[in-house]
């Protein structure tokens, strides 16, 4: 069964991302086992995250469905920025969506945060790493 096996805890940094986000710092490691991956995943202590994967460059979709799912959204930036070995742009896609239903985030809202992440997310940076492994034992497939 999917389920964040502990809480997001994180810090918040003095600095900013490229695109004027605050960025955060996880300080205890999040553990997330996931049905859709079938693996468990760590987002490590020291992670960066700004909580959002894709640009702000849809202003309405921000203000309806922005600034939410922040454990969801950590484990996404997680799985975008890593790239693990036989985890996919669409699985990480469907994994962020899973992780959103655990946080009891409406369904209107989780689909169209999947529906931006889907078409716009990780589109300049997801083949850009070309050796892929596992970050950690629990991560292999």
């Amino acid at each position: 069964m999917s389920e964040f096996l502990t809480p997001l805890r994180v810090e918040k940094l003095h600095t900013r991302s490229k695109f004027g986000r605050a960025l955060w710092k996880v300080f205890t490691p999040l553990i997330y086992q996931s049905d859709v991956l079938q693996r468990v995943v760590t987002g490590p202590v020291g992670f960066v995250t700004d909580f959002v994967t894709i640009e702000r460059f849809l202003p309405i979709s921000w203000l309806i469905a922005g600034d939410t799912a922040h454990a969801a959204a950590t484990l996404h930036d997680y799985l975008y920025v890593t790239q693990p070995s036989g985890v996919t742009k669409a699985l990480a896609d469907d994994a962020f969506y899973e992780a959103m239903c655990l946080n009891g985030e409406p369904v209107w809202r989780r689909w169209l945060m999947w529906k931006a992440v889907s078409f716009f997310g990780g589109r300049r940076t997801w083949h850009l790493r070309e050796t892929r492994e596992p970050i950690s034992k629990e991560e292999s497939p």
